[in-house]
């Protein structure tokens, strides 16, 4: 009996430590709401790079970066996820968690946190200076 006890002790430790934490369940709408329209400023932390991102109500996407300069592809939103295509490649789907005034993305699994999305303003506001 303590044998199960502690066994079961050590699963839920291991889940606790293991399990990602999601801050809030978003849904496509949700997503739309936070990206459609606006220009969003923001940080890759796994690629190591700044870009501001202009995502129009109708899926189309802008972006520029220092490390990749101007692209244009498509976005759209699904329940947790933002996907992206950029020109000549497919769509990729990543996580997309809410924690107060700031948004993250993660990878699919939702265990790695790969960028983080700092400041939403509203239009398309990308500049061609300072990139």
């Amino acid at each position: 009996m303590h044998k199960k006890l502690a066994l079961s002790g050590v699963v839920a430790i291991f889940l606790s430590v293991t399990a990602p934490v999601y801050s809030e369940t978003l849904t496509a709408e949700a997503i739309t709401g936070i990206f459609a329209g606006n220009t969003v400023a923001g940080y890759h932390h796994k690629k190591d790079f700044a870009f501001k991102r202009s995502y129009s109500p109708d899926g189309k996407l802008t972006g520029v970066s220092e490390r990749r300069g101007k692209r244009t592809g498509d976005w759209k939103a699904e329940t947790n996820a933002i996907c992206i295509k950029w020109e000549f490649d497919r769509f990729k789907c990543r996580r997309i968690e809410k924690d107060g005034d700031t948004v993250k993305q993660s990878d699919k699994s939702g265990n790695r946190h790969t960028a983080t999305y700092k400041v939403f303003t509203a239009g398309n506001n990308l500049k061609k200076r300072g990139w």
